[in-house]
């Protein structure tokens, strides 16, 4: 019979003497703490991980050698809940959280069931090899009926993975007939740094009443997720109707990619955020609004605005160059090229290329209150869409660009 994961690592180990012909047992949780920590370092992490389920003492264990140290913590929700956890020494380790009667039921289910206690538990783990970059993959344990609720899971693995924080949430693409009512009780009241509702596609839900449960199923995960979020990331979602929940939740960062909601310059000046990217299949805003936003950004509004991009559909009739009407500024030359730093990635930059086009202008404009600088770009592409970019200047955007200075 197949020993369990508890009788592997707990119960005592039989060593021989041959010497003396005797035997001496002793479980491996009470080795000197040396010699335990000795022996955890030969151990890959998934191991150390499905170890520090066998008790409260062995997760306490476990817990204290530091070994773990998860780089990024991520959930993903769908038919079943995925979390996933990435260190630094190459390894990925996920855990299935699988209920069954979802599985069956998931296309045709109305009633969306609670979240509870998975029936299954599986796990493994990826390594990526450091001489060709190749990866392999391994599955390792699976608990089945464990009894231990989603929360649990979530707050256990943060805890022995020395994490702090969950790192990103994503809504899968799959329907996931669960009621997230209580998905803040998984999360333990831990902020969330990035929650993002993946891109889904007319043909996996073929008919109206598919379309609808899912609709109806974002809503659900997106109102209950936004008291704990930190940044939101939206993709060709249909929830407009609750985006102005978005825009007063003092978010670090907003993205909005090809929905069909129309921006007005209000959302815009409600939004605490430090990087908005908002790209809409609507109308742009006016070139006359974008004046009116930076009027007010130069008297003290968005105070922690970093960085923002607008996409849209141009708004005829208008002129780039009035998007500084009124407004003191100077113009960047078009042969000149400029690079930023991005909002809390301390080595992602973007650079802004110098164009000849008539469509195309950048600018640079000051704060009244503490002169802190900030570049204006706006593009009209092929007369049609329209692109305009703001940056709030840092001090590696001084040392990048010192010839604007």
């Amino acid at each position: 019979m197949t020993p369990t994961l508890c009788q592997i690592f707990c119960e005592p180990v039989i060593c021989t003497n041959w010497a003396t012909m005797t035997t001496t047992a002793f479980p491996i949780l009470d080795l000197p703490e040396k010699a335990r920590l000795n022996a955890f370092k030969t151990m890959e992490n998934v191991n150390l991980i499905s170890l520090s389920f066998c008790s409260q003492r062995s997760k306490s264990i476990v817990k204290s050698t530091e070994l773990l140290h998860a780089s990024e913590f991520i959930i993903i929700l769908s038919t079943h809940i995925t979390i996933s956890m990435n260190f630094d020494n190459s390894f990925q380790v996920y855990f299935y959280l699988n209920i069954d009667a979802l599985e069956s039921t998931c296309q045709n289910s109305i009633v969306p069931l609670k979240l509870g206690i998975p029936n299954r538990v599986e796990t493994s783990f990826d390594k990526i090899a450091d001489d060709y970059g190749t990866a392999y993959s391994k599955y390792d344990f699976e608990w089945a009926n464990p009894g231990l609720e989603i929360g649990y899971y979530v707050e256990h693995l943060l805890d022995v993975s020395n994490c702090d924080r969950i790192d990103k949430v994503i809504c899968d693409t799959e329907a996931y007939p669960i009621d997230f009512s209580d998905l803040t009780k998984v999360f333990g009241g831990l902020k969330v740094r990035k929650f993002k509702f993946n891109k889904w596609y007319g043909r996996e839900y073929p008919d109206e009443e598919a379309r609808r449960h899912k609709a109806n199923s974002d809503k659900l995960i997106f109102r209950a997720i936004m008291p704990v979020v930190n940044a939101l990331e939206i993709n060709e979602n249909r929830m407009e109707n609750d985006l102005p929940l978005v825009f007063i939740q003092n978010l670090d960062k907003f993205k909005s990619f090809y929905i069909s909601h129309q921006y007005q310059l209000n959302d815009i000046l409600m939004m605490n955020c430090e990087h908005i990217h908002l790209s809409s299949d609507a109308q742009a805003l006016s070139i006359k609004d974008l004046n009116l936003f930076l009027k007010c950004w130069m008297k003290g509004s968005n105070m922690n605005l970093e960085y923002l991009v607008i996409y849209g559909r141009n708004a005829h009739g208008s002129n780039v160059v009035d998007v500084v009407n009124g407004i003191k500024h100077l113009e960047i030359s078009k042969t000149l090229d400029l690079c930023f730093q991005l909002p809390r990635k301390l080595h992602s930059f973007i650079s802004l290329k110098g164009s000849s086009s008539l469509h195309h202008k950048r600018y640079n404009i000051r704060r009244l209150e503490d002169g802190a600088v900030a570049t204006v770009k706006i593009d009209v592409m092929n007369r049609r869409d329209t692109s305009f970019f703001f940056k709030v200047w840092n001090e590696v955007d001084f040392e990048n660009n010192p010839i604007l200075v």
